[in-house]
């Protein structure tokens, strides 16, 4: 018995066509997958029927979250104040001797925040005061997990704190890549970010106690793929930087194992239903993907 934990964004979530189930071998599961899960289909039931082909039952924590990015919403993102910023919550800036938190779905800042308290400036960018800056906020950089800013969303404390209520092995996945893309489009998120993101939740994980963590990558996704061989390098640095914990694996990259996958809405058919989310035969050619890598 071993519990599965999912941290990553709306693929690692579940985004398929319909909800899915497993009543046969295997743990009995049903879409949606708690706490996070919503109404579609996710990996879940695809991984325990292929473990309980093996005789092994599995329970399952669904904490990821659409439309979020490792580094700025699960870990924390430090930048200095730069004019043109795209001021999106939660990120962090470094401006006139204070760290400020942007307090805006997405509005372009041409003013820096100064003083030392909220303030909303005259371009319109709403700014929540944090504390003064220290010399350790003079680069740009992603939080690491005993900095007491980090984890801004609680996202990366809502799986550790559920882990200790559960049984067996803990297992966390990290599925990211398609949000830190378009973040990099944007032009507050660099490549590096992905892979300091990873070794800030993974030095979390492990300090919390799960005794594996995978790194995995979304599926191919054509708006982006000029970005992700440079996600996918910065991936397998932090992997490197884990070379010596046996604890800390390479996972399934979803763009690299399944290949650049056709738009369609038939469910029976391998591929993308909206050109970003997987249809309900890709999750079940995921999940059995995922099962042999955690399997084997």
């Amino acid at each position: 018995m071993f519990t599965i934990f999912m941290a990553g964004s709306s693929t690692a979530n579940g985004q398929g066509q319909t909800p899915g189930y497993n009543l046969g071998r295997g743990t009995p599961i049903k879409d949606p997958t708690l706490p996070k899960g919503q109404n579609y289909r996710s990996l879940f039931p695809s991984i325990a029927r292929e473990c309980g082909k093996r005789g092994i039952n599995i329970a399952v924590q669904n904490h990821a979250v659409g439309a979020t990015a490792l580094a700025k919403d699960w870990c924390g993102l430090m930048i200095p104040w730069f004019r043109g910023l795209l001021a999106k919550s939660p990120i962090y800036v470094i401006s006139n001797g204070g760290v400020w938190k942007a307090n805006t779905g997405g509005s372009v800042s041409t003013v820096a925040p100064s003083g030392t308290s909220n303030i909303t400036g005259s371009d319109g960018v709403p700014w929540i005061y944090i504390r003064p800056a220290t010399s350790a906020d003079s680069t740009r950089r992603v939080l690491t997990h005993n900095e007491p800013l980090f984890d801004p969303n609680g996202l990366v404390k809502s799986f550790g704190n559920a882990a200790p209520a559960t049984t067996g092995k803990k297992i966390l996945i990290i599925i990211f890549g398609t949000t830190a893309a378009s973040n990099i489009q944007d032009g507050f998120e660099i490549a590096d970010d992905f892979r300091a993101g990873h070794i800030s939740v993974t030095n979390y994980a492990l300090s919390v106690g799960f005794d594996e963590i995978y790194f995995g990558y979304n599926a191919f996704y054509a708006p982006v793929e000029s970005i992700s061989p440079d996600l996918v390098a910065a991936q397998n640095v932090a992997l490197a930087h884990f070379s010596g914990n046996p604890k800390v694996k390479r996972g399934v990259n979803f763009r690299e194992e399944m290949g650049k996958l056709p738009t369609t809405t038939d469910n029976r058919v391998i591929g993308l239903h909206d050109g970003l989310h997987m249809t309900d035969a890709a999750y079940e050619k995921a999940g059995q993907l995922w099962a042999e890598c955690i399997l084997s």
